[in-house]
């Protein structure tokens, strides 16, 4: 028993250096968290609200990636931002698996900071702004899975899935132009109408994309397993933004603003 225990003494000695080591050696997949300290909770949260702020924005980009939206933005354009949000020369699906990364590193540092003496209006800040970072995730996943059906339509020799590519490509496009500019414009009275305003178009274009999809299958122009691609594109590009609109929300607004969201909403 003595043996026993001073061998499970020793392995968990072993385990805890095994993962300092590990810690140590591997890169973040946060931006500004490990420069931020627990033991200061109030910096901690600007810090914090900081990284879930760039975790929107990369999840953005994921999307328009996904999108081909360098067709329309330019080369450039994703040059500057890749290099801003990630690092160099990493694949789609890395990418993804840095976020996924990003939001376990925050959920680390969350863990830290219950230790401290913190109150609850910045415990509830705290738990609002993990709410946004795991809505953002799934509306990267959304998009993440259907990553071959995209490719499937741009690259199709077929007009009418060309086209429907290039259809979700530009509502991806306006729908990032509009939620980066309420993202940015942290000062608008507005904020809430523009959010909801954005809601209402994201229902709007869904249904209008399903009634598109039904005349194309009358018109005998789609065949069955385009017509169930085309329902799954539109379905995960809906989710998806939808919880990017969530995210924002919860990364922008108020308890109180929040609840008056959600009580007027269709989410």
């Amino acid at each position: 028993i003595a043996g026993a225990i001073l061998f499970y003494f020793f392995l968990n000695q072993l385990g805890n250096f095994l993962e300092r080591s590990f810690v140590k050696s591997e890169k973040y997949a946060t931006i500004y968290l490990q420069n931020a300290s627990p033991e200061l909770p109030d910096a901690a949260i600007e810090v914090f609200e900081k990284e879930v702020k760039t975790f929107i924005q990369r999840v953005l980009f994921i999307n328009e990636e996904i999108f081909i939206l360098n067709e329309i933005k330019g080369k450039a354009y994703f040059e500057e931002h890749n290099k801003l949000l990630f690092e160099p020369d990493m694949s789609l699906l890395d990418k993804y698996d840095v976020i996924k990364k990003a939001e376990g590193e925050m959920l680390q540092f969350y863990a830290r900071l219950l230790n401290e003496n913190i109150d609850n209006e910045s415990l509830n800040r705290i738990n609002t702004l993990l709410s946004a970072v795991r809505s953002a995730l799934f509306a990267a996943k959304s998009l993440k899975d259907i990553i071959q059906n995209v490719k499937e339509f741009s690259n199709s020799s077929t007009e009418i899935k060309y086209n429907r590519f290039k259809d979700f490509q530009m509502g991806i496009d306006k729908f990032n132009i509009n939620l980066r500019e309420i993202l940015w414009d942290t000062k608008n009275e507005k904020t809430i109408d523009n959010l909801q305003n954005l809601l209402s178009k994201v229902e709007k274009d869904y249904q209008n994309d399903v009634l598109k999809t039904y005349q194309q299958v009358s018109k005998g122009t789609l065949t069955e397993i385009d017509i169930s691609t085309a329902f799954n594109i539109n379905k995960e590009v809906h989710d998806s933004c939808k919880s990017l609109i969530i995210a924002t929300k919860d990364f922008l607004l108020s308890e109180t603003e929040i609840a008056n969201f959600n009580s007027v909403s269709t989410l």
